[in-house]
């Protein structure tokens, strides 16, 4: 995140924190860690090759892949890429398999919310557009948010396999996991024989036939 401080010797530093809490724990606990889905992460993060040997399995963050710094929207939980430097799920995992991280120890993310954008020009029903961030809102209330008598229409983007709305009258766009992508998202799971999914988080989820049964479902087939 822009002005949080880091630096170079943290990826060593944290091999050696994954080290010393392997040996303390043994082989009877599990231990994992949360990784950022970005390239940027990928690369200068984390040593792959030192770290995934000692742990259980790695949570991949990826949403928010377009952060609310950003100045131009887009997907921010997107399985699939297709523009210059575009991130996603998919370039997320391809990366550490060509790492030589064991497939089932990939756990890929998904959001239970969706992320706002304001001052949106209708260009592409907003997608790829300048705006700022406006606010968050959770999936139980995107039958609310999101409605035909407010202004918000449903847009499904086949390449990205990502949903995202678009409100001309208030120039608001908006970009979420649903129902659909979250299909996309286990199949692409059972196809690369990943560990499983993830998310963030279930308080935002529907108490009855929300996203949870969605992942739950598709993971079953």
């Amino acid at each position: 995140y822009p002005g949080h401080r880091y630096s170079p010797a943290d990826k060593n530093n944290f091999t050696e924190l994954v080290k010393v809490l392997r040996q303390e724990m043994g082989n009877h606990f599990l231990l994992t860690f949360a990784a950022g889905g970005f390239v940027q992460y990928l690369e200068k993060s984390i040593d792959w090759d030192a770290v995934m040997p000692m742990v259980d399995f790695v949570n991949l963050m990826t949403y928010d892949l377009v952060g609310g710094y950003a100045t131009v929207t887009g997907h921010h939980t997107p399985l699939n890429h297709y523009m210059p430097n575009q991130e996603s799920t998919g370039k997320c995992v391809n990366f550490l398999l060509d790492k030589k991280v064991p497939a089932n120890k990939l756990i890929i993310g998904a959001a239970m919310y969706a992320r706002i954008w304001e001052n949106v020009p209708a260009t592409h029903h907003g997608l790829y557009q300048p705006g700022k961030f406006k606010t968050g809102v959770a999936y139980y209330d995107f039958a609310q948010y999101f409605n035909d008598a407010v202004g918000f229409k449903y847009y499904w983007d086949k390449k990205a396999k990502a949903p995202y709305q678009y409100n001309v009258g208030q120039k608001l766009f908006a970009t979420f996991d649903d129902k659909k992508s979250i299909r996309a998202k286990t199949a692409f799971i059972r196809r690369k024989k990943l560990g499983g999914i993830m998310f963030w988080e279930l308080g935002q989820d529907l108490k009855e036939n929300g996203l949870v049964e969605e992942m739950n479902n598709g993971l079953n087939k």
